[in-house]
């Protein structure tokens, strides 16, 4: 429970802003709709989905003044992109606790992020409950009172489970139709790996969690920074590699909904009213507009209510987390009379329904959904009832006068205006990201946000339409014309071999931080396989898959992303860093779900084996299944690569002839390069991770056909890119001078200029 519970309920005025906005809605580009409650001086976040913080930024919505998120399970579709937005609230929000409230195994989720999620200066308190069928009050501050209500028979037996099958008879597990993996081969004894102390099989693990979610996030005392930890005495709990225990407690599988009640609404002050009954003007008259009660020295008591008039109990709202009919099946769905005795006279101005597929068809959620007023608003977000719209208008303007230049090498990405499945419910409205509901007061907009216009897209009447609605230069259609026929003679519609049949598809180019254009890391190669090995005439490389990743496979490929998935034969993480692969847990779990997948091959350091293995509790990801065959990056750096052993390790599950060879590159911690190829195919492809200038890519990219190279900082940045350990745009530009086959392609991207 808070520690706030005991606080009393502050009112405000009748014109104090109070509102509610969508920070996500279900698309496409994220897994879960998500709402933030904005007060002037508070704000909290209910769910945490992927794409979170990118929102913020393209809306530019202050993050300040954050109190709390909670979340609707600790699972992918509600949590992914907490780490990364508490990463950037950090360097924001410093000295100010903020609390994550959510089901049991919320702690447990966030400890899994401990090894790349760690910021001194803001205190992190997370707060567990455990779901009921009945409200429970789960948290309470000066200004909300928030009910939590789930499914109570509902709990993943997972950790339990996972617990009980830990056992040497259990390591071993056959996959149908691939290989049996043993889950004791991927400890590596490298000094990035330790292997796994016993010494955690002693501690409390409910402690333990605490310890490092202490450890994670170091609110700094006295202006004095906390040492690192002393490798000496061993590390401390953040930055420990021993493998979380299961937590004792089952961790919540099914959403829990929240039941939100507000302050309440203050009156207009009656001065007039007030000197009639005693009151001299000054300190008094300020107690008396707030509400509060005054003893005057005759000993009388004026109430605050006596010198007001108007005002209300203040405002209510539901949000409904129902994944499918199971869980309806044993989810007593609150009465209007238990919500309204909540309540104690707020009204229950909104209804938002986050349902699953199937709920809205069930009777039983309708009758339920019938039962009020007309005065309740509800709105809706789901993925099979909702349309597909795009989420990041300014990138998708963007990309459209790029598709004007190239329409083949800048496709106009996947998008639905029409819902999968039709609602016939007359009281429900389609959740909209650009909607404010005021709680309270109205409602003063903020930056105007860009409204894409479909039909721009969807029904242009001709090119020069398009040109003209775009605002682009009156002689740009005879520059479109010089390129285009610039294009058709230099492209080679027939290469004559492998190499120049791969492409590359740029899913994310933003450094540290993702923006309102770019997203962050994520590069896919395809790479051509014979038409009856592959659904797709391709079998696919990751190169980084930072948060978000999915989604924008999914935004490129429209209906064929699962294809792309089941294709996918390698997954290479250059490095710890959040931005680089924080979107991996929620790609491997949609691809687990997937029917016909064979065993990939995940390239990286232990610290990014370690975690999904520690999450795959939560949600399974493969991990257990032996769909992900982890290899240990730092075991092929150089002459290691060849290494019979360690190719044995990965040549069953890559195309024929594949080699990897990983470079060691330089950037802060440990971070690697890639060089793939194929000996058969005659093919060379180099990725440079984060670094900054470095020899030893460059003698690895000698004679490549292809080298992707990070360019994080601009030309007269060359002070801070070394500092920082990354490389400014001609510094990329010369390392594919020196190593690239003339005549050849270097390709680099860069991280702080959003249009470049």
């Amino acid at each position: 429970m808070a520690s706030g519970i005991g606080n009393p309920i502050r009112t405000f005025g009748i014109k104090t802003e109070i509102n509610i906005r969508p920070i996500t809605v279900c698309s496409t580009d994220t897994t879960s709709a998500s709402l933030l409650l904005t007060f002037p001086q508070a704000r909290y976040l209910f769910n945490c989905p992927e794409n979170t913080s990118r929102s913020f930024a393209q809306a530019r919505i202050p993050c300040k003044y954050l109190s709390a998120i909670f979340l609707a399970t600790p699972r992918v579709e509600h949590s992914a992109g907490l780490h990364g937005f508490l990463l950037g609230l950090a360097d924001l929000q410093r000295e100010k606790l903020v609390r994550i409230i959510g089901p049991l195994g919320t702690r447990y989720m966030m400890a899994c992020g401990r090894l790349y999620t760690r910021r001194e200066g803001m205190a992190v308190e997370a707060i567990e409950f455990v779901n009921r069928n009945r409200f429970e009050q789960v948290f309470k501050d000066d200004l909300i009172t928030v009910y939590a209500l789930g499914s109570e028979a509902i709990a993943s037996k997972r950790a339990l489970e996972c617990s009980n099958n830990s056992s040497p008879a259990n390591k071993r597990q056959k996959v149908a139709g691939s290989v049996n993996v043993d889950p004791e081969s991927i400890c590596s004894e490298t000094p990035d790996a330790p292997v796994e102390g016993t010494g955690c099989t002693t501690r409390d693990p409910s402690a333990w969690l605490d310890s490092v979610l202490q450890d994670m996030f170091r609110p700094t005392i006295t202006g004095s920074r906390k040492p690192k930890p002393d490798t000496k005495t061993g590390p401390t709990p953040a930055y420990s590699y021993d493998k979380l225990e299961a937590p004792t407690s089952p961790i919540s599988s099914e959403p829990s909904s929240y039941f939100i009640v507000g302050p309440k609404h203050r009156g207009k002050f009656l001065p007039n009213k007030a000197k009639e009954l005693g009151v001299k003007p000054g300190p008094d008259f300020s107690k008396l507009a707030k509400g509060e009660d005054l003893v005057l020295k005759d000993g009388r008591i004026i109430e605050g209510k006596m010198c007001l008039e108007g005002g209300s109990d203040g405002s209510a709202f539901y949000i409904s987390n129902v994944a499918n009919k199971h869980q309806l099946n044993s989810t007593a769905l609150p009465q209007l009379q238990e919500m309204q005795d909540l309540a104690q006279g707020a009204e229950l101005t909104t209804i938002f329904h986050f349902v699953g597929t199937d709920v809205l068809s069930d009777e039983r959620y309708v009758a339920w959904l019938s039962q009020f007023s007309g005065h309740t608003k509800h709105y809706l977000s789901s993925p099979s009832h909702s349309p597909d719209l795009f989420s990041f208008e300014p990138s998708v303007l963007l990309q459209l006068k790029l598709s004007l230049v190239s329409p083949t090498l800048f496709p106009i990405p996947y998008r639905d205006l029409n819902p999968k499945i039709p609602v016939h419910i007359p009281t429900l409205s389609h959740l909209d990201r650009f909607q404010v509901i005021p709680i309270n007061g109205e409602f003063s907009p903020g930056p105007e946000l860009v409204r894409l216009d479909y039909d721009l897209i969807n029904n242009p009447k001709s090119t020069s339409e398009l040109i003209k609605r775009l605002g682009l230069e009156e002689g740009f259609p005879n520059i479109l014309a010089r390129i285009r026929q610039t294009e058709m003679e230099n492209l080679d519609p027939k290469p004559d071999n492998i190499a120049g049949r791969i492409m590359v598809t740029t899913l994310g180019t933003g450094s540290a931080n993702p923006s309102k254009y770019r997203n962050v890391s994520g590069t896919l190669l395809h790479i051509p396989s014979e038409a009856d090995e592959s659904h797709s005439g391709f079998h696919y490389a990751l190169l980084d898959s930072g948060e978000g990743t999915l989604g924008q496979i999914k935004r490129n490929f429209g209906s064929r992303w699962e294809e792309v998935l089941r294709d996918l034969k390698l997954i290479f993480i250059s490095h710890l860093h959040a931005d680089h692969h924080s979107g991996l847990a929620t790609l491997l779990t949609a691809r687990h779900k997937l029917s016909g997948v064979s065993p990939l091959v995940l390239v990286s350091q232990y610290g990014v084996n370690l975690y999904l293995r520690e999450k795959s509790l939560v949600e399974p990801m493969g991990i257990e299944q032996g769909l992900v065959h982890w290899i240990d990056v730092e075991k092929l750096v150089g002459a290691r690569a060849s290494n019979q052993d360690q190719k044995a390790k990965y040549e069953e599950f890559l195309p024929k002839g594949m080699e990897i060879e990983t470079v060691r590159v330089i950037h802060w911690g440990k971070c690697f390069g890639l060089c793939l190829s194929n000996r058969i195919q005659g093919w060379k492809i180099v990725f440079s991770g984060d670094t900054k200038r470095c020899p030893e890519l460059i003698e690895a990219g000698v004679d490549a056909d292809l080298l992707i190279h990070e360019a994080s900082l601009g030309v007269d940045q060359k002070d801070l890119a070394d500092f920082k350990g990354h490389c400014t745009i001609d510094q990329a530009i010369e390392v594919g001078l020196e190593s690239v086959k003339p005549s050849k392609v270097s390709f680099s991207y860069t991280g702080k200029f959003d249009r470049a």
